[in-house]
């Protein structure tokens, strides 16, 4: 599976004077292209394109930080199972730096691998008499190792009603590659009439879990549920029904 060049994210750095009153601000554009990479055993090398649309050069330095998850959060440690060429470089206006990466070692994962590959940019030395506050880019790029089995995606719900009335659903990825999320329509299964719809985004890797709350729109007892949901593989519809609430 391969990631389109497009959509390119525009990106705004904006440098900020803080004087206790509105003051001027200062903006530098970046493109940034691809938005993710994916690499296997037959792509074990890709790239990423950085862009300075503005007119003065900026110094980028690139880390990469591997990717998990506990209880819903995403945890990023520094890691170097990624060789990422250049490191650290100045980037002038009006040009373009390639971003290499590949693999470090011929990968044999059961499951996908993620890391988060990030452009920092490295803010100049304020000028003499500067007393406000530099704000530098940081983004994340998403970068996944395919396992070496075939990608196997899954996704299991579970559906209850908490105390409230509110809509509690847990949904499980027990694929071995990543899944992203988003959009979620949720409907009475009876009359087919939306009970919730919510649009979020997020990802979930291999063996996680995540919690989501939904308000209904309308009084409603019912017991069977559809949801549709948004992924980054295709729309992904499911009939549930409400567990019992724990006593």
């Amino acid at each position: 599976m391969q990631i389109s060049k497009h959509p390119i994210y525009k990106l705004l750095l904006a440098i900020a004077v803080i004087l206790g009153m509105a003051g001027p601000t200062a903006a530098a554009n970046l493109t940034i292209y691809p938005v993710g990479v994916i690499l296997n055993a037959q792509k074990p090398a890709g790239e990423i394109n950085l862009q300075n649309d503005d007119e003065a050069p900026k110094v980028i330095q690139i880390e990469l930080m591997e990717w998990s998850q506990k209880n819903g959060q995403d945890i990023y440690t520094p890691s170097r199972d990624l060789l990422v060429n250049p490191p650290v470089f100045t980037l002038q206006p009006g040009k373009t730096q390639l971003i290499r990466l590949g693999l470090n070692k011929p990968s044999k994962n059961a499951e996908e691998l993620a890391y988060r590959l990030y452009i920092n940019e490295v803010p100049p030395p304020p000028k003499p008499g500067f007393t406000g506050l530099q704000m530098a880019l940081r983004v994340g790029i998403p970068i996944f190792v395919e396992p070496q089995q075939p990608a196997k995606p899954k996704l299991e719900w579970q559906a209850s009603r908490n105390g409230d009335g509110n809509i509690q659903l847990t949904v499980t990825n027990t694929g071995n590659v990543h899944m992203k999320l988003l959009d979620f329509d949720l409907k009475e299964a009876e009359q087919n009439r939306t009970l919730a719809k919510e649009s979020r985004s997020f990802y979930l890797l291999p063996g996680q879990s995540r919690e989501l709350s939904f308000i209904p729109e309308f009084d409603w007892q019912g017991n069977s549920l559809k949801l549709s949901t948004n992924t980054g593989r295709g729309l992904v519809e499911t009939a549930l029904a409400l567990e019992k609430a724990q006593p």
